[in-house]
């Protein structure tokens, strides 16, 4: 089991410490990630996906749902304007999970129809402008 906390002094720290995690991720894993608006979600999916391969991840705030293809399948979400419905799970989110694949989730809200090979949530609390409080477990 992963379980981590950290403080996190700059954005290559906080970089550092999502590195981390990717290294450990298996395919068909699903990551939660909250915390305050600004807070660094966001950053921390982006740092994610880089270690992955993918330059271009951006927010999916208005769309809720962005798909990057490739040897890994990254899908980021983004909760923020509106939970999700079972339709929205059944019809617009697993047709999306292609194998093998890794679910981000901004602004969670459990997901129990997703079957996942390994879970984490990640709390990303503010203490200043540069400073972070990140915790990590794993589900």
């Amino acid at each position: 089991m992963i379980n981590i906390e950290k403080i996190c002094r700059s954005e290559i720290e906080t970089m550092e410490l999502a590195y981390n995690l990717s290294s450990y991720l298996v395919p068909n894993t699903l990551i939660y990630l909250s915390g305050n608006v600004g807070s660094g979600k966001t950053f921390f999916s982006q740092s994610i996906a880089k270690y992955f391969g993918f330059c271009e991840l951006k927010s999916s705030s208005f769309s809720r749902i962005t798909q990057h293809p490739g040897k890994v399948n990254i899908i980021h979400c983004d909760f923020f304007k509106k939970t999700p419905d079972e339709d929205f799970i059944n019809y617009e989110l697993e047709p999306t999970l292609i194998i093998p694949w890794l679910l981000m989730i901004e602004w969670p809200y459990k997901l129990d129809q997703i079957n996942s090979e390994m879970s984490f949530h990640v709390n990303i609390q503010i203490k200043n402008d540069d400073v972070r409080f990140i915790t990590i477990n794993q589900l």
